[in-house]
């Protein structure tokens, strides 16, 4: 297996980990280490999309990405999202 170096635009693991928990959403490190830089992009622009309309900002969210769909991610407290009941 070779490692990619990670560029200046890419989102480490730990840094993704942290996003999804500023909407409430609790993922493995391992499952999000295998997701690639595409997916981890749209997840980041979901996610601060959210966390910023949670602050009354006109905001438009992305579609939730179909990989947040994974039942090993558990959500942490409930904080309705809008589109997510």
């Amino acid at each position: 297996m070779t490692t990619r170096r990670l560029g200046p635009n890419d989102i480490t693991v730990n840094v993704l980990v942290d996003i999804l928990a500023l909407v409430s959403l609790d993922a493995p490190k391992s499952l999000v280490a295998g997701w690639g830089q595409k997916t981890r992009k749209e997840v980041e622009a979901y996610c601060l999309a959210v966390h910023l309309r949670a602050s009354d900002n006109i905001v438009r969210v992305p579609p939730k990405p179909v990989v947040l769909n994974n039942k090993k991610i558990r959500k942490i407290g409930f904080i309705p999202i809008r589109g997510d009941q």
